[in-house]
């Protein structure tokens, strides 16, 4: 009973202070909290949104002991660990994630949060494992914010969904001290690998007033204090999130990309989609094959033109589409490859193509991740060795309109994401307004801006009005 009053006094306090702070993961994020403290008791919570069934959420970790919070076949699962011959594991389960009571890390404990089909929730005090898990049916990864308390008072645990999904367990043993060295992992494990949890998803959402043990790991983060850090994440809940497959999408900075996993058929594919850039040079689509095998494919951007490099174990053949597309318009281009031909179609006009030289393999074996605008830094280097000159540099410029063998595709279907963001906000004033005199040279300056160069005094045309940058 007392423990329930807690939990209702935590859940009113908590609704006052609420600060509505949030962060945004991209499926290799994470937030690293250092924190070392033994405590017998442990308050977490938070609110959450994603789509995905499976992901970390919390990870509290000791050299031994643990505490886990985590999305399972979307449901949620937490589990406890904590050194003595206690052994506990405790499974949850519920829809929403909000808040979650904090808790301490100490040297053999941790706990951990993941988000699954349904939501569980792992203890281990030493000893063994203690689990709890939300209750079947109650879906958590429809995109809808999920609040999230836990409360532990020693033996007793509760964990509450929304304010209204209630689970309780009584942990067995005598000893409930939960030791925490490591600190607090939120959304992904980082470098972290001390503790063997299994494969675990990182988080790709958003999360909000994260309180452990009644420190604001957001606000804590974001000031930089003490040793904390966040890896690839964004203050706020990111729009990218709430897009629909028909969204555009910007590619904007030097490490941009984008993974889908999708399988492509060992007979072949076509890709599908338009772009808008004025870039020379830039990462389309890259597979890098699967480790047994010599096959992989790359689709760059090459002095401005589509460049297809292919290898079906054979060697590598190339084409080089004759139309340039680096004008900041729309262009439709289609990428048809199998183990006998490659082409590609521009605007609708009658596709370019080359057949592949005899011998090789029989079928493609590709990988079932596409990188799409770019690629993760340890794949760079032998990207840019097989020949693809772009390997380590991403798109700059806007996507829309994928598809692959017919399918669409687009950020529903993202993995992991860096440096985009949803919806075209690349514009080309130097194609699309002739800004400057004829006499001078106009360049584009940031995703919407231009710089006119020349040897006069003005050279901007005299009826263009909106601010400029002149040299």
């Amino acid at each position: 009973m007392e423990l329930l009053m807690l939990l209702a006094a935590a859940a009113i306090f908590l609704g006052y202070c609420q600060t509505d702070e949030k962060v945004s993961f991209y499926g290799s994020s994470y937030i690293h909290f250092p924190v070392q403290e033994a405590k017998g008791s442990t308050n977490i919570s938070f609110r959450f949104r994603t789509h995905l069934s499976d992901a970390i959420l919390l990870l509290a970790a000791g050299k031994t002991d643990y505490c886990l919070i985590k999305l399972e076949a979307a449901r949620l699962k937490f589990v406890e660990s904590t050194p003595t011959d206690l052994s506990v594991r405790l499974m949850l389960m519920y829809s929403p994630l909000s808040t979650f009571p904090t808790s301490t890390i100490g040297t053999r404990d941790f706990i951990a949060s993941p988000v699954l089909n349904q939501r569980r929730v792992h203890i281990n005090l030493g000893a063994g494992e203690s689990e709890i898990a939300s209750p079947r049916g109650l879906t958590l990864n429809d995109l809808s914010w999920h609040e999230i308390h836990l409360v532990r008072q020693e033996a007793n645990m509760t964990l509450q969904i929304d304010g209204i999904h209630i689970t309780r367990t009584l942990l067995p043993g005598k000893f409930f001290v939960l030791n925490i060295v490591y600190g607090v992992f939120i959304g992904g494990q980082g470098e972290f690998h001390e503790l063997f949890l299994g494969h675990t998803e990182y988080m790709r959402g958003c999360m909000a007033d994260i309180i452990y043990n009644g420190a604001n790991v957001i606000e804590y983060t974001k000031s930089r204090q003490g040793k904390s850090e966040a890896s690839a994440v964004t203050w706020g809940c990111s729009k990218v999130f709430d897009a629909t497959k028909k969204t555009e999408i910007s590619f904007l900075e030097e490490g941009a990309f984008l993974s889908i996993s999708r399988p492509i058929s060992r007979t072949g594919s076509r890709w599908e989609f338009e772009l808008k850039t004025t870039s020379e040079m830039g990462l389309l689509l890259y597979n890098a094959g699967q480790a047994s095998h010599a096959d992989y494919l790359g689709i760059e951007l090459h002095e401005g033109k589509v460049r297809l490099l292919m290898n079906k174990g054979n060697g590598a053949t190339e084409l080089i589409h004759s139309l340039t597309v680096k004008d900041g318009k729309w262009h439709k281009v289609i990428i048809d490859f199998s183990p006998t031909i490659i082409g590609i179609s521009i605007d609708e006009k009658p596709a370019e193509r080359l057949n592949l030289p005899s011998g090789g393999n029989r079928y493609l074996d590709l990988a079932e991740t596409l990188y799409i605008g770019g690629t993760e830094l340890n794949k760079r280097a032998r990207a840019i060795a097989r020949g693809i000159k772009s390997g380590d540099r991403s798109y700059k410029g806007c996507l829309r309109n994928m598809l692959l063998d017919s399918s669409e595709i687009g950020l529903p279907d993202v993995k992991i994401s860096q440096g985009i963001v949803a919806g075209c906000i690349w514009s080309y004033p130097c194609f699309e307004k002739r800004p400057c005199i004829p006499s001078a040279t106009c360049s584009q300056v940031g995703v919407n801006s231009f710089e006119c160069t020349c040897d006069q005094p003005h050279c901007v045309t005299s009826n263009y009005a909106e601010s400029t940058t002149v040299s």
